[in-house]
């Protein structure tokens, strides 16, 4: 009877804490929602991708070892670019955004269809990372194409923009 109850217990602990893990990521997904729908005209999208570029430092939180450095030198290329590319670009406005979460935990080989790829180049990322990948939407509810890779990770509370790593990475 006492080990019955003790299984009760775990079951019911386990039971709570699976409820508390996925309440929290709800909540970290919808206050991604709120502060990404700020930004709903591709103009202000690449303002906000011009001022939240990583450091290298940042980009240690996210990348293991050499690729950190890697994805950096990368990085420090777009910075130069995307200044001059915002007044060229067409304007769009978009109504929403939808966000997909991606844990560098749950990257397994051969699984590309949920992480756009990101399994393929597993071996770079540190674990529990959390990428943000946005995407744009038109008021008929169409995905903006020009959206499609805009990922974000939250590093102690700042939205950092790391283009599809697999840009860097891809073999």
């Amino acid at each position: 009877m006492i080990l019955n109850n003790k299984n009760n217990l775990l079951l019911c602990l386990c039971l709570t804490f699976m409820t508390a893990f996925n309440s929290i990521a709800q909540n970290h997904e919808q206050n991604a929602k709120e502060y990404f729908n700020q930004y709903l005209n591709n103009k202000d999208q690449f303002r906000l991708i011009a001022r939240s570029l990583p450091t290298l430092e940042q980009c240690k939180t996210v990348f293991k070892d050499e690729y950190a450095s890697i994805y950096f030198n990368f990085v420090s290329k777009i910075h130069e670019q995307i200044n001059a590319e915002i007044e060229k670009i067409d304007y769009e406005e978009h109504v929403d955004c939808t966000i997909d979460l991606i844990n560098t935990n749950d990257l397994k080989p051969g699984n590309n269809s949920y992480t756009g790829g990101m399994d393929e180049y597993m071996h770079v990322f540190n674990p529990n990372v959390i990428f943000y990948r946005l995407t744009y939407l038109f008021e008929d509810n169409s995905q903006s194409h020009d959206s499609i890779y805009k990922y974000f990770v939250n590093i102690d509370g700042d939205w950092l923009f790391f283009a599809n790593p697999g840009i860097v990475f891809r073999k």
